[in-house]
């Protein structure tokens, strides 16, 4: 079985490659996009992960069978990370300052009752 040795040339580019991807990621994160803030930092991770998985893991050099296992479980990938987007898009975002006055009226009603005289706490003898 003979063994594709790729040029320092080649590494070198795709490392400067990551280098950039990586600099676009951190500078997309202090810019706000809205919504689509995770779908640009996906992607530019899914892009940086192509790129190791294609060139540093040498799956370019590899037989069809593990061409195919690659491209699998990178699928399997692509369908977990949009499961889990789709229940992050999905989720109703709520104001939750609002939404949990309940929280906030329960902790009062309990400070209430303990504070009424007669209300003995559990750890003190009667």
């Amino acid at each position: 079985m003979s063994h594709t040795v790729d040029s320092l040339k080649t590494y070198y580019l795709i490392f400067l490659a990551l280098m950039v991807l990586t600099a676009v990621t951190v500078g997309a994160a202090f810019i706000d996009f809205g919504p689509l803030n995770i779908s640009i930092a996906m992607a530019i991770a899914i892009l940086k992960g192509c790129l190791v998985l294609w060139f540093f893991m040498h799956v370019r050099h590899g037989n069809p069978l593990l061409k195919i296992f690659a491209v699998a479980g990178f699928l399997w990938l692509v369908i977990l990370v949009a499961f889990t987007l789709q229940d992050y898009v999905t989720r109703p975002w709520q104001d939750f300052e609002a939404n949990q006055r309940w929280i906030k009226h329960q902790a009062t009603h309990f400070e209430a009752r303990a504070a009424l005289p007669g209300n003995a706490s559990h750890g003190s003898a009667h």
